[in-house]
C-alpha cells in the first residue's frame, strides 16, 4: 500500500511539472535562422533565480525580431530530478534584418506635446462649512465621561 502511494505521488509530481513556451515578437522582419540558441540557460530555486541575461547586441546589430524562452521535456526532467533546485530553460534569439514595421498612422502633431508639457491648472475644491464639526459638541461628552465615582475608602462598611 505504501509503495503504491509513493508511486502515485511521484507520477503526479512528474506530470504536474509541465513544459512551457513563451515567444516575444518585436515586429521586425526576422532573419532565416536563430542567432543565439542556449539549450541550457541555468536557473535555480523554482526559477526564482533566473538565468543570466543574454547579450544580443553583438550578434544582432539591427535588433531582435523574436525571443523564445521554453522549458523542454529534458529541461523539466532535470528540474524534477533536482527537486526544482536547478531549473534550466532553453532560450532562442532570432535577429532582425531591418527596422520594426510600423502602421500607416501619421505621427502625432507637435501641439499635442505642448499641451502635455503645460497642463491647465486645477483649482482645489472648497470645503463647505457644514462639513466641519464644532468643538463645542464634543466637550459635553468628555465632561460626562470625566465624572468621578466615589472612592471605596469614603464608603462605610455596614
Amino acid at each position: 500500500m505504501r509503495r503504491s502511494a509513493s508511486l502515485v505521488c511521484a507520477l503526479a509530481a512528474l506530470l504536474s511539472a509541465g513544459c512551457y513556451r513563451v515567444t516575444v515578437v518585436s515586429g521586425a522582419p526576422a532573419a532565416p535562422s536563430p542567432a543565439i540558441d542556449l539549450p541550457w540557460a541555468h536557473g535555480f530555486v523554482f526559477g526564482l533565480v533566473p538565468p543570466a541575461p543574454v547579450n544580443s547586441a553583438e550578434k544582432c546589430p539591427q535588433g531582435v525580431a523574436s525571443v523564445v524562452t521554453q522549458q523542454s521535456f529534458v529541461n523539466g526532467l532535470a528540474s524534477f530530478v533536482t527537486g526544482s533546485i536547478y531549473t534550466p530553460q532553453q532560450i532562442t534569439v532570432t535577429c532582425a534584418t531591418g527596422p520594426v514595421r510600423t502602421s500607416a498612422m501619421p505621427a502625432p502633431a507637435a501641439t499635442v506635446a505642448a499641451e502635455v508639457a503645460a497642463p491647465a491648472p486645477v483649482a482645489a475644491p472648497a470645503v463647505p462649512p457644514a462639513a466641519e464639526k464644532p468643538a463645542a459638541k464634543a466637550a459635553p461628552k468628555a465632561a460626562t465621561k470625566a465624572r468621578a465615582k466615589p472612592s471605596t475608602s469614603a464608603r462605610r462598611k455596614p
